[in-house]
C-alpha cells in the first residue's frame, strides 16, 4: 500500500485483496491520508487506486460506505478506480456502489 500526492489531492494505491486480515493497515493509511487532506485546505479528492485489487470482502465493502460518509462530511470527495473487467468491477456492479462513490477507471478522469 503507497500514498502519493496530486494536484486535486491524494491517492492511495492498494493491491491484492482488502478482506478482514488486511483492512487494518488500509484503515490506518486511509486516516493518515484523511488528516493531510484535513491540513491542506486544497485538496478536495481522495483517490482509492484499486486497479490492482484482486479481491475485496464485505469488510471492505462497508469501509468504503463510511468513508465516503465521513469524507462528504468535510466537503472532500471519494473517488475509486477500478481495472474494467476484473471481478472488482462486477461486485461493485451488482451491489450498484456506482450509485454511492465515484467509479472511474483511469487517473485521468478522476481529477
Amino acid at each position: 500500500m503507497r500514498a502519493s500526492r496530486i494536484d486535486t489531492g491524494l491517492v492511495i494505491e492498494a493491491s491484492g485483496d482488502l478482506d478482514l486480515s488486511t483492512i487494518h493497515a488500509f484503515e490506518e493509511q486511509y486516516h493518515r491520508s484523511l488528516d493531510d487532506l484535513k491540513a491542506v485546505g486544497g485538496d478536495k479528492t481522495l483517490i482509492l487506486d484499486f486497479r490492482e485489487l484482486i479481491f475485496i470482502d464485505s469488510a471492505g465493502l462497508a469501509l468504503l460506505i463510511g468513508m465516503k460518509r465521513e469524507l462528504a462530511a468535510i466537503e472532500k470527495e471519494l473517488v475509486v478506480l477500478i481495472a474494467p473487467g476484473t471481478q472488482l468491477q462486477r461486485v461493485f456492479k451488482i451491489g450498484q456502489f456506482h450509485r454511492l462513490i465515484n467509479i472511474k477507471f483511469n487517473l485521468a478522469d478522476a481529477d
